[in-house]
């Protein structure tokens, strides 16, 4: 999948843009040994190349065309999401300060004078994507010091003011008995290991959408429901801690020094902005910040311990250990609970899927794959907990989810009875009853086109399953559907794939009241577009 998304050779990817067959073959002879070289006639086609992946490193635009000139085309580039940070060279014959005005202003890069002289174009793209890739890099770097956000406000307004975030969950681990250990250790070797530590908790922060807000020797801050509204935060911070202590427990059983951790979780409010001037960090603050340090420093050794607040939050979710009340230091007394590492069943299944989906899945599946499977699974427990879903019918549900795509390890066609299979064949081993398979084996099926749900948990796998359909990321989603079914020739061409779109999208329906209310708007919107986007093609 990689591949598909990236530039598949090492070259750049120039897109020329005229309508003189004649420049555009100029433009090929000259580019074709250091580059790979698209072509579009006119502004629509080069739209349409540009949105397709992979997309363009470069593009050479004439200005004078017909219909659509150089100008509206740089426009409705820097307009979409997927193309507008590709830089855009005008080849132009003017050469008045207006026109060129008018370039920068409409997202232009640089002007290269007509007729063209090879030189100039060899050096201008050089420069221009050798730009691109150091901005690439820059912002790869930044994304792993600063929230996005707070980047792109950094870019547009040169600055980040503090905010209060409300729904925040905010959790420190600290390695046991770090000071004693470190001192007997090689200080290469001490930070060799805290490398490899702290570099898998990063991954299981991204994994979890999480936030990693520093470290601090020995320990580590991470939060969630910094940046946006997320009635989950409490509990994928639950999980992205158990994970820790399982990763420490499977490593400790073959590195050569041990390390044990304690982990505390606490909910509330914080201040979070950025600290310094030239050498400045995104950092988080306030009462309930430190209550989470606190939780962690009277928590229970390799487990999670949280604040009664988290575990209001949680819904029964776990199995609690009652710590009694708690004098905090520096703050109030406090219910404390502890949660153990221990697998539950559904954790069991997780694990078993997500091996199944990443090594066992045939070549070609760029939508039917487990990044799919992780995204119904977050829809899913998002609708349950909207839906006021008891802990044993999510269980259930979210088990379900977790075997509803199985059925692609063998088959594309009908996929769902082959999932429903390996569910009877595999959940007895995770201790579910034949009573229980059988509602799990109901749900995989509720996701078959077209949808009837039977009942409320039915719905709402009906509705997670389908749940891009009506968010903001629908177009990129929709372009790995595009591509796997152009694999498997169910369409040939993007105005094929656009057609079938909008009639997918006008005999579909959501069933529960939390997705009528949160995803239809946003799938009627993109109705509209496809609409219109095939009556102007």
């Amino acid at each position: 999948m990689a591949k598909l998304f990236g530039n598949i050779s090492s070259r750049p990817l120039v897109l020329a843009v005229d309508d003189s067959v004649e420049n555009l073959q100029v433009l090929s002879a000259i580019l074709k040994d250091d580059y790979q070289v698209k072509v579009a006639k006119n502004g629509q086609k080069a739209l349409e190349i540009a949105g397709n992946f992979p997309h363009p490193d470069l593009i050479l635009l004439d200005v004078m065309m017909p219909d659509m000139n150089g100008y509206e085309v740089c426009e409705q580039l820097k307009a979409n999401s997927l193309t507008q940070k590709i830089p855009v060279i005008f080849l132009t014959a003017l050469n008045e300060v207006a026109d060129e005005t008018m370039g920068f202003k409409s997202g232009g890069a640089d002007f290269i004078s007509k007729p063209i002289n090879p030189d100039i174009v060899k050096a201008r793209i050089k420069t221009h994507i050798a730009l691109q890739q150091e901005r690439s890099r820059t912002e790869e770097l930044l994304k792993v010091l600063l929230p996005e956000n707070v980047i792109s406000d950094l870019m547009e307004d040169g600055v980040h003011k503090p905010q209060i975030q409300e729904n925040v969950s905010i959790m420190f681990c600290d390695l046991v008995g770090f000071t004693q250990i470190s001192s007997r250790l090689d200080p290469e070797f001490l930070i060799a290991e805290l490398n490899d530590i702290y570099g898998y908790f990063d991954e299981l922060c991204s994994k979890y959408k999480c936030s990693r807000i520093k470290t601090i020797g020995d320990a580590y801050m991470a939060a969630t429901g910094i940046h946006q509204f997320d009635p989950l935060h409490s509990d994928k911070l639950v999980k992205l801690g158990l994970e820790f202590i399982r990763f420490l427990e499977k490593r400790n059983s073959s590195a050569q020094q041990e390390w044990k951790c304690r982990i505390g979780i606490h909910s509330g409010s914080v201040i979070a902005g950025i600290i310094g001037k030239t050498r400045f960090i995104y950092d988080i603050f306030g009462h309930d910040v430190n209550i989470a340090a606190r939780v962690e420093s009277n928590g229970m050794e390799m487990h999670v311990t949280i604040s009664t607040t988290t575990k209001d939050l949680l819904r029964e979710k776990y199995d609690f250990i009652s710590m009694g009340t708690v004098q905090l230091k520096g703050a109030e007394a406090m219910d404390l609970f502890a949660i153990s590492p221990s697998l539950t069943r559904l954790e069991k299944v997780r694990q078993f899927a997500e091996d199944q989906l990443s090594n066992h899945l045939p070549e070609g599946l760029f939508y039917h794959n487990l990044d799919h499977t992780i995204d119904v699974f977050h829809a899913a427990d998002e609708l349950a907990f909207f839906e006021n879903l008891g802990r044993d019918d999510r269980e259930i549900l979210l088990t379900a989810v977790w075997f509803h795509d199985l059925g692609f390890l063998k088959t594309m066609k009908g996929h769902e009875e082959i999932s429903c299979q390996l569910a009877a064949e595999h959940l007895p081993q995770f201790h579910y009853s034949q009573a229980e398979i059988e509602v799990v084996l109901g749900l995989i099926r509720a996701t078959q086109i077209p949808q009837s749900p039977q009942n409320k948990l039915e719905e709402i796998i009906a509705d997670a399953d389908l749940d891009y359909l009506g968010r903001a990321d629908f177009p990129s989603i929709g372009k790995r559907l595009f591509e796997e079914l152009k694999i498997q020739k169910v369409v040939t061409s993007e105005r094929q794939w656009n057609e079938l779109q909008v009639e997918f999208l006008t005999a579909h329906r959501y069933f529960t009241a939390t997705s009528i209310e949160k995803r239809m708007p946003k799938k009627l919107e993109h109705l509209k577009q496809l609409i219109q986007n095939l009556s102007q093609s």
